[in-house]
């Protein structure tokens, strides 16, 4: 493809995405898998910094870093039971929560558990 309008490239990856999604999210899954050494090899050489980050990040963020931790509270006393499944395509591993409504008080706990490819993926559409 070599088009220059920027708008109709993000159509056909998008496009691509869709059509071939179980090769996409392969294709993450593998991507992860070879680079988590270098991320922890990373985080340990860069500890403070990670730290500093998300600091500023829970500061500038606070309505989502609230949501969060909401459920995580709802996780840890029973109130929401964490799936080992993503409900999207159905894969095990790294299953996130996902607020498709947003982060306001009254959706807090509206989520639907997703793998982390397909929790990308879901952000990358929205």
């Amino acid at each position: 493809m070599t088009t220059k309008d920027p708008e109709k490239l993000r159509a056909a990856k998008l496009r691509y995405r869709t059509r071939h999604r179980e090769r996409y999210l392969e294709s993450l899954r593998q991507t992860a898998l070879k680079h988590s050494e270098q991320r922890k090899e990373y985080a340990a050489e860069h500890r403070e910094m990670i730290r500093d980050n998300s600091r500023r990040w829970r500061l500038a963020n606070a309505q989502a870093h609230r949501a969060h931790k909401a459920v995580r509270y709802a996780v840890k006393t029973g109130k929401l039971r964490k799936s080992v499944l993503c409900s999207s395509c159905g894969n095990s591993g790294r299953i996130q929560a996902h607020h498709p409504n947003g982060y306001s008080k009254e959706h807090y706990l509206d989520i639907v558990w997703l793998c982390h490819p397909c929790h990308k993926l879901a952000h990358r559409n929205s």
